[in-house]
């Protein structure tokens, strides 16, 4: 068999071979759930390739690696994994700036989704909410000017924070 089909359509003398095979092999931990404990580490090991990387190559990731941060979320088990989570998530959006656009409410990672889905509305959550609005300023940072289709949604939730 040679070397692009075992390796998914990259060939092992592409510049990106070592890279696909790490990012493809962390993504695998992270999309099994019994493997939930290591998704800290996990999670915490493609941020450091991202944060030594270019934007450049980054972007042919995001498509995966967006939804495994966001499905790693729900998955925790915890209040603190998922806090650590999203700051995670909170860190991978200050790389990626204005690519996060085409996660917010996408079917497959939809941040936004998840920024209800664990507002503090519920008290279970509390604990993430400081984590939530890390999420929420990175966010509108990297969006500048186009975050404020979201202030609609987002406004009367932090008034009610501040009301508390």
């Amino acid at each position: 068999m040679d070397d692009i089909a075992m390796t998914g359509g990259i060939s092992t003398s592409s510049e990106y071979y070592y890279l696909t095979m790490a990012i493809r092999s962390l993504l695998k931990i992270v999309r099994e759930p019994t493997f939930s404990p290591y998704h800290k580490t996990v999670l915490g090991a493609i941020m450091r390739i991202f944060s030594n990387l270019g934007i450049k190559e980054l972007l042919p990731f995001l498509p995966q690696i967006v939804p495994a941060f966001t499905s790693a979320i729900k998955a925790g088990k915890e209040n603190n994994a998922r806090k650590d989570h999203i700051r995670k998530l909170a860190s991978l959006v200050s790389i990626i700036k204005g690519h996060v656009k085409d996660f917010l409410d996408d079917k497959h990672a939809d941040i936004f989704g998840l920024i209800k889905e664990y507002w503090m509305d519920n008290p279970l959550y509390e604990p993430l909410f400081e984590s939530i609005i890390l999420l929420i300023e990175e966010i509108a940072v990297a969006l500048g000017p186009e975050f404020k289709v979201y202030l609609p949604e987002l406004i009367p939730k932090l008034l009610d924070v501040l009301q508390r």
